[in-house]
């Protein structure tokens, strides 16, 4: 019985495992790979967006089509945890009408910062920033440019934090303008809903800093990113006036968008919207702000909806009653995808894609090699070619009757495992009124 039993469970795992003949599509893997030691494949986009989400019907078999346990890893950003200290302020000088604060970092802080962030309580205040560097108060590096605002009493507009480049300087000087120059005798206007707001006759407003700090960014790993850029997106109107951008189906993971806006200058609301497949409805998967106000050096022309997958993406730009954006392209990024396995010296290999009723494979791999970037890197990179036509396709050797089968033997499966569990039961009650029977004789 036990055996039968175990004959049945390898029937079972059979027919769950895949062959190559059950994807539609193949690529073969490029590079120079490692005998019998790991080797990484950069998934590129076109692999991506011919996987359904979570990677589930994505294979990789060898020459003799052998399947090989594989683990896939994004580059993702590293968790970075930011120090900060305050800056002792020495000095303070206002001459026409440009504040300047000299300030000190403290003695035992140490490290060098990126970003520099001014602590105030004021509302509706514009103020152009110059941060500079210094270790002795006379030679000056001028690290930062930019423009600090607040027009939250009107919009949900408000930046206080400043980029600069990095600095280990003991001494920083801010020069706070009064005033910010206007590129030209341009009208600048940005209007949200009912409010018109005139960038231009702003006054500088009431401005009290109470704080200046840098920020010591520790552990910080830059994301390793791949992009496709969608030119010549549909795009309408709808009844509220809305641009609606569509790049259709794009199934790729979305960790940040970019629009490439012609405009000079706006203010406005995006939806980032998704739907699985055609006809379902679309829903809001993430809602931000882009913007290009006068005095900012940078436009802020990006999203950050991090999404796992998206498979059919539009963008819903808020116009109220301003006229649609110039708007050239739409640019989705990702965190690199990276394919892990143990490649097998003498062995060719190639990925597989398009089983259309296979389920996710479970592998040891990502306990063999779990993700940490330093390790990762020291084995080899190779690439995925071309996605091809499986010349070995065959449409009927789809997973739907193997599902079916694995149920019907993991149904026998439990079925003899009751009769036998039912004769062990019944052989042991034998034995003991065998046993009861003796004792009375």
């Amino acid at each position: 019985m036990i055996r039968k039993i175990i004959v049945l469970l390898g029937l079972a795992l059979a027919a769950l495992a895949a062959e190559p003949e059950q994807f539609a599509w193949r690529a073969p893997v490029e590079g120079d790979l490692p005998a019998d030691a790991p080797a990484r494949i950069d998934l590129n986009a076109e692999v991506i967006r011919h996987t359904r989400p979570g990677f589930v019907d994505l294979r990789i078999f060898d020459d003799e089509g052998t399947e090989t346990p594989y683990v896939i890893h994004s580059r993702r950003k590293w968790h970075v945890k930011g120090e900060s200290f305050a800056y002792e302020v020495v000095d303070y000088g206002l001459e026409d009408g440009v504040e300047t604060l000299v300030l000190k970092r403290p003695d035992e802080v140490t490290g060098v910062i990126d970003e520099v962030v001014i602590d105030t309580g004021a509302r509706d205040f514009r103020r152009a920033v110059e941060v500079a560097a210094s270790d002795d108060r006379e030679r000056w590096t001028v690290i930062a440019s930019d423009m600090v605002f607040d027009f939250t009493s009107r919009v949900n507009l408000r930046r206080t934090v400043l980029p600069v480049e990095p600095s280990s300087a003991r001494f920083l000087r801010l020069k706070l303008h009064g005033a910010v120059e206007q590129p030209g005798t341009e009208t600048i206007n940005l209007q949200y809903k009912d409010l018109k707001l005139d960038i231009a006759s702003l006054e500088a407003g009431v401005f009290r800093v109470n704080a200046v700090r840098g920020i010591i960014q520790r552990h910080k790993v830059e994301a390793i990113t791949q992009r496709l850029r969608f030119d010549g997106v549909d795009r309408h109107t709808d009844s509220d006036g809305n641009t609606v951008l569509e790049p259709g189906r794009v199934n790729l993971p979305v960790e940040r968008l970019v629009l490439e806006v012609e405009t000079p200058f706006f203010y406005r609301r995006v939806e980032v919207q998704v739907k699985g497949q055609e006809g379902e409805d679309w829903r809001v998967a993430y809602s931000g702000w882009i913007y290009r106000i006068p005095g900012m050096p940078m436009a802020h022309l990006h999203l950050e909806p991090e999404l796992d997958r998206a498979l059919f993406l539009r963008l819903v730009i808020v116009n109220d009653d301003n006229p649609p954006l110039r708007i050239d392209a739409v640019k989705v990024e990702w965190l690199r995808r990276e394919l892990l396995f143990i490649a097998e010296a003498g062995r060719h290999y190639s990925l597989y894609v398009g089983g259309h009723a296979v389920q996710s494979p479970r592998y040891e791999t990502a306990w063999l090699l779990p993700y940490t970037a330093p390790s990762i890197e020291r084995f080899p990179l190779v690439t995925a070619g071309r996605i091809v036509d499986n010349a070995g396709y065959r449409p009927e050797l789809n997973f739907e009757w193997k599902g079916w089968m694995f149920g019907v033997v993991v149904v026998a499966v439990m079925i003899l495992l009751a009769i036998w569990m039912y004769s062990v039961l019944r052989q042991e009650r034998k034995v003991k009124g065998r046993e009861g029977e003796a004792e009375e004789g």
